[in-house]
């Protein structure tokens, strides 16, 4: 018999959720509800799939603009990150790197390491 717990895989590419709630007060559009990549990942991917052949095939029939890397999933520029630092209770400050899409309002970030 077929089992969905062993078919789903699920990939979480936002920061834990105490960060994400913690946006809500940062005057970001909806953190809670709207896309969130992790930028290093992210331009990764982006490499990866440019190098492919799969990605090679794509921008041979699409067109593949220039500069691609520096652009959001819907096409606009990525966004420049602020960097918010928040304190934790018990562990110090950790520091991020956050920048919301203008148009998608898709977050963008980095970092996490404790300080």
């Amino acid at each position: 018999m077929f089992g969905w717990a062993d078919s789903i895989e699920i990939e979480c590419d936002a920061p834990p959720y105490w960060i994400v709630k913690a946006c809500e007060g940062l005057g970001l559009e909806s953190p809670l509800d709207v896309r969130w990549r992790q930028l290093p990942r992210f331009q990764r991917q982006r490499r990866r799939e440019r190098t492919s052949l799969q990605g090679w095939v794509k921008g041979l029939l699409y067109g593949s603009p220039a500069g691609e890397e520096g652009k959001c999933t819907c096409g606009a520029p990525l966004p420049r990150l602020e960097t918010y630092i928040f304190t934790l209770l018990r562990a110090g400050e950790v520091e991020y790197q956050i920048g919301q899409c203008s148009r998608c309002n898709t977050l963008y970030w980095d970092g996490g390491e404790e300080e």
